[in-house]
């Protein structure tokens, strides 16, 4: 009888906990962040000037509200030309050849512009010495003087030998700020673990400010100090949050995203980890020989790496660019930049990740220059049948 009264009092409990722990795993499936994926819904096609390759001439496309209008604006980096086209009709609105002898802005060496309004555009020379603000006739408005390097200040906390660095996101422009990423220059790397990644210039008074975004301590101890001059340590991304006036970065080794808040007096990491990469592990002295005499980047795409970031402000979600390692020695000696086989992480402005998609490797695409737009996530091409138009393939989220 007592054998029977325990067998069945085991047989409840048992029966108890099952449901306990079912009930917990259907508490943490409704936690869970709706999962996002993305998907191609269309396409949308703008028709350029014969100076102007949509495969080779275009950087830094943007989609912004100027002047109450929709339009999306690009830099022409042979002709160092900003254009700028109505988003709605295709028809190109303004273009600005902003060479000018006198401040040394030449063909083929402006970095990066914003568009802030069609008559206030600041432009990045190469020479990284100083930027401009022009309007839409090429007159200088302003001259913004970059903090020069100094040698005594090598060893102090913070050092003014920086360079401006970043692909496609180096400029920012808020109501009283203009914010960019710099860099260390390469023989100066080794003092560059306390310097900031970002910096910002007040409007009117051109005054300087280093913001507290500094390098991930792995770089710091791994890359800093070394003489291996890969532009691979010093990239680094963000994204602008015009809602939250955040600043979300990343760094092409490092998992993680880094938030600032609107002064940068608190940058706090989230995790938002790929499926496809695992550890990124540092480079070794032979790979390191190598792209020294060959300018190889295998050992990047060898590892994988963290790349490009987006704010979505439409659809309120990020997308993170995400290079998944090649491992085929062969493939690799083949294949160009933009057949890299890559996903795009998306996460949600708590910082969670919802996704994460892999984009085809055909037809070729520069998510480098892609542009959120209230249609959805439009990813240009990088290869087609005609050079004088520009086409976008349209994604948008769906959920599962």
């Amino acid at each position: 009888m007592k054998n029977i009264i325990l067998f069945i009092f085991l047989l409840y409990t048992a029966i108890l906990v099952s449901h306990c722990s079912n009930n917990a795993k259907e508490q943490t499936q409704i936690n869970k962040p709706t999962l996002e994926y993305l998907k191609k819904i269309g396409e949308k096609k703008f028709i350029l000037d014969s100076l102007t390759s949509a495969y080779q001439s275009i950087f830094h496309l943007r989609f912004q509200v100027l002047n109450g209008k929709k339009v999306i604006a690009f830099l022409n980096q042979g002709t160092s030309t900003i254009y700028v086209y109505d988003y709605e009709t295709a028809k190109l609105i303004q273009s600005v050849n902003v060479v000018a002898e006198d401040r040394n802005v030449k063909k083929e060496n402006v970095l990066d512009f914003y568009a802030k309004s069609l008559d206030s555009l600041f432009i990045l020379p190469d020479d990284g010495r100083k930027f401009y603000l022009v309007d839409s006739k090429n007159n200088l408005l302003k001259a913004y003087k970059k903090g020069n390097f100094k040698q005594e200040n090598l060893k102090s906390k913070e050092t003014d030998d920086s360079v401006f660095v970043g692909v496609n996101c180096s400029f920012q422009v808020s109501d009283n700020y203009i914010y960019t990423l710099v860099g260390p220059s390469y023989w100066a790397k080794k003092y560059m673990g306390n310097q900031s990644a970002m910096v910002r210039y007040n409007i009117e008074t051109s005054e300087k400010e280093n913001l507290n975004m500094h390098y991930p301590l792995r770089y710091q101890k791994e890359y800093f100090g070394s003489d291996f001059p890969s532009m691979f340590t010093l990239w680094n991304f963000y994204a602008y949050n015009p809602k939250t006036k955040q600043f979300v970065h990343t760094f092409p080794i490092d998992e993680n995203i880094y938030v600032a808040d609107k002064d940068y007096k608190k940058v706090t990491a989230y995790s938002i980890k790929s499926d496809y990469i695992k550890a990124i592990e540092p480079m070794t002295e032979q790979e390191r020989n190598d792209f020294l005499k060959r300018k190889s980047f295998d050992h990047v795409h060898k590892r994988g790496m963290y790349y490009y970031i987006l704010y979505d402000q439409y659809r309120d979600l990020y997308y993170r660019e995400v290079r998944i390692p090649v491992k085929d020695e062969d493939k690799l000696r083949k294949i160009r930049f933009f057949q890299i086989p890559r996903t795009i992480i998306v996460f949600n402005n708590k910082f969670e990740k919802v996704g994460e998609y892999k984009l085809p490797v055909e037809p070729e695409y520069d998510f480098t220059n892609a542009i959120c737009t209230p249609e959805g996530l439009l990813i240009p091409r990088t290869v087609g049948d005609n050079e004088d138009i520009l086409v976008f393939d349209i994604f948008n989220t769906v959920k599962k």
